[in-house]
């Protein structure tokens, strides 16, 4: 067969170019180099008309970059569609979806991280914590109310007024007393009496509500619950009207960092009470409200932290492959199959070879029990896959045309065969050529040296 007649079948799409056994139809061969081409029809004639003759000079195999590729295709011709292969993709659909939104919500949502140290975080505030009260007493006048403020450093402050408000409640029968003060980090107390005013009264009802008490700067955050205001709409209504009330307090240190990497700082802190009537050998002690309060050396550090964007990434493209690999490898199971599977295999000739079939009486040949049947991997053009090339003494272009799979039929491997030149040949030859390319799909032939690196 001549250079002109090879341009011809390939034009035509009769000349094909794949593998055989999953190896490169060129690897090793010469006479396979056509397999290595890029494209099936012209690369295939340009390959056959370069190939070294007895008496000249070899042409030049072209490199197919494709050779590279690891991740190939598994034709579509090769596969078959089932309903349970339809219910396990939309599971992984359906199943790659739910982790993808979950993964985007855990990278939009900002992550609050917390921490414990013992340190000073807020060294710059002059060893002063602020402090924020309010708090009712709706059966005491505003001119018996007032804070006192006293610690272990020396400080006692009667009557505090500085940044202080009072409002009188149920037409002057009570009082509600705002104010906001600085404290030393030292061991102290503050309390709400009657010790300021000029003239005591003799049973003070000390009945309270308090609203708020608070340390520190106020965190304005949704994402970080802790005791900022623990005391926060506590009632004692219903308690002893002449009973001194103790709150004993464990302030704790809080730094709350943003993303920014701006610092507030607030104080937590726990709380325990008492409620008790005070004797003194003079008589009954006049009643208070006592807050008693001392530092904790560990300090709490909240950090607002987002997930990376290359572990977005990351996570992203692996919950996209991971469940079709997962679901995938009962199918790449099938793609090579034993005779021992299936009820029936034979090969036929296809309408392509009908003629020259009949001519030279080729017929259908069975496969050997034990053999393995590989997938034909290559170039395709509609329903067909791409041809296995392959010389057989200059004479014979053999190749695998199709393999189809049915349930009825088991396995049906089409061969094609085409003359390369016009002489008369050996019907017998050609016997054992099928024989052996087809009992050996994956070794290769039985006989390498029948192979020669002659004319393409």
């Amino acid at each position: 067969m001549g250079c002109a007649e090879r341009h011809f079948l390939a034009a035509r799409g009769e000349w094909r170019v794949a593998t055989v056994g999953g190896r490169p139809a060129g690897a090793g061969r010469p006479e396979e180099a056509l397999a290595a081409g890029s494209d099936p029809r012209g690369a295939a004639a340009r390959l056959a008309c370069s190939a070294p003759t007895p008496g000249g000079g070899g042409g030049t195999m072209p490199f197919d970059f494709r050779r590279f590729d690891i991740y190939r295709k598994v034709p579509k011709d090769l596969t078959q569609p089932t309903y349970t292969g339809a219910i396990i993709s939309i599971c992984c659909c359906l199943f790659i979806l739910f982790l993808f939104l979950s993964e985007l919500t855990g990278f939009i949502t900002t992550e609050v991280v917390n921490e414990l140290y013992v340190d000073d975080p807020d060294k710059d505030s002059g060893g002063k914590i602020d402090v924020s009260l309010n708090i009712s007493l709706p059966n005491l006048h505003c001119e018996l109310v007032g804070l006192d403020i006293q610690d272990e450093m020396g400080r006692h402050e009667v009557g505090h007024i500085d940044n202080s408000m009072k409002i009188p409640l149920n037409n002057g029968a009570g009082c509600r007393f705002e104010g906001q003060f600085s404290i030393n980090k030292v061991p102290g107390n503050f309390h709400v009496s009657t010790h300021s005013a000029t003239a005591q009264p003799q049973n003070p009802d000390m009945t309270h509500i308090i609203h708020k008490l608070s340390f520190g700067d106020t965190l304005q955050v949704q994402n970080v619950h802790g005791a900022f205001n623990a005391l926060g709409g506590a009632d004692r209504l219903t308690s002893n009207p002449l009973a001194s009330h103790d709150y004993i307090l464990k302030i704790v240190p809080t730094v709350y960092e943003d993303k920014s990497g701006k610092q507030q700082y607030s104080y937590q802190y726990t709380v325990a009470n008492k409620e008790y009537v005070a004797y003194s050998h003079t008589g009954r002690i006049i009643p208070a409200i006592w807050f008693r309060y001392d530092l904790s050396p560990i300090t709490v550090k909240y950090t607002e932290r987002r997930q990376p964007l290359y572990r977005f990434i990351t996570t992203r493209v692996t919950m996209k492959f991971n469940p079709f690999v997962t679901s995938d490898r009962s199918k790449n199971r099938k793609r090579h199959f034993n005779a021992p599977s299936h009820v029936r295999r034979k090969i036929m000739s296809s309408p392509l070879s009908k003629e020259l079939r009949q001519k030279y009486n080729v017929r259908s040949m069975p496969i050997r029990k034990d053999d393995e049947v590989q997938v034909v991997r290559g170039h395709y053009k509609g329903q067909q896959i791409g041809k296995v090339v392959q010389v057989y003494r200059k004479k014979y272009v053999i190749y695998i045309e199709r393999v189809q799979r049915e349930k009825a039929n088991g396995t049906t491997v089409h061969v094609g065969i085409h003359p390369s030149k016009s002489y008369h040949y050996h019907v017998g030859d050609l016997f054992s050529l099928l024989l052996s390319l087809l009992a050996n799909c994956n070794s290769g032939p039985t006989q390498p040296s029948l192979w020669t690196t002659a004319e393409k």
